[in-house]
């Protein structure tokens, strides 16, 4: 599966979802060679967008790209362990080369605000998590997983994905959704496509709370009054001395 799709094992996604995914995108890519070296993979993920606005991106980036470039990329010494026998330093080199890749290929932003910064919200894997042999990231062999979780203000309708000028590959954008089949975009350079976002359902007072706020409003009438009340007989009996 080649977008990432771990995003959907996090979100508590059904079986039977990921395998419909899963037959969808191989239809649109011949191997998995092919698709690695025709398209970018990029997956807007809504799941969680109604209950708390939140907005996740996952990005399935080829490792040797940002180091050596397109063209030499694909040859056969960059394998899984070649990624995994990385050292900090560069893994330290491939995340900056990695937030700079997604700054100049793709373009996120709500309604109609400018482009949204992403370069201090994308996280990475640990190095040490990537090294692990026994884990699985879902994503191809020698490529990094990056996400970056947005926040989508009250009243906002929708999110637009550009796929800019000479990104060089084409674009298989998936859009997730709660109880929804994963929404499959094929774009070339230079296309957009907006997303409506779900609806936030609005939080309403319950017959409790306008009820404490009533008594609440109650007591601090009382206790204002009872203060006013000290205030004046101490000014009369003042007023009586002074007599």
């Amino acid at each position: 599966m080649f977008f990432a799709h771990s995003g959907l094992q996090n979100r508590r996604f059904s079986g039977s979802l990921v395998i419909a995914a899963v037959y969808v995108l191989s239809i649109l890519a011949e191997d998995a060679t092919a698709h690695l070296e025709l398209y970018h993979n990029v997956e807007v993920n809504l799941t969680e967008t109604s209950d708390t606005g939140k907005v996740l991106l996952y990005f399935t980036i080829h490792a040797p790209e940002l180091l050596v470039g397109f063209d030499n990329a694909g040859s056969e010494i960059f394998d899984a362990e070649w990624l995994r026998t990385r050292s900090d330093e560069e893994f330290t080199v491939l995340f900056e080369q990695g937030r700079t890749f997604v700054k100049e290929k793709f373009g996120f932003r709500f309604d109609a605000d400018d482009e949204l910064d992403l370069i201090g919200l994308l996280r990475f894997e640990k190095p040490e998590t990537i090294r692990d042999k026994n884990y699985q990231s879902g994503v191809p062999v020698g490529c990094l997983l990056v996400s970056a979780e947005l926040k989508a203000y009250d009243g906002t309708k929708r999110m637009s994905v550009t796929l800019k000028e000479g990104a060089g590959k084409r674009l298989l954008l998936v859009c997730t959704r709660k109880g929804a089949f994963p929404e499959t975009k094929d774009m070339e350079g230079g296309d957009w496509v907006d997303f409506l976002l779900p609806e936030r359902p609005e939080v309403k007072l319950t017959k409790s709370n306008v009820i404490s706020i009533a008594e609440n409003n109650f007591a601090w009438a009382g206790i204002l009054g009872f203060i006013g009340m000290i205030v004046f007989v101490f000014l009369w009996r003042r007023k009586r001395l002074t007599r």
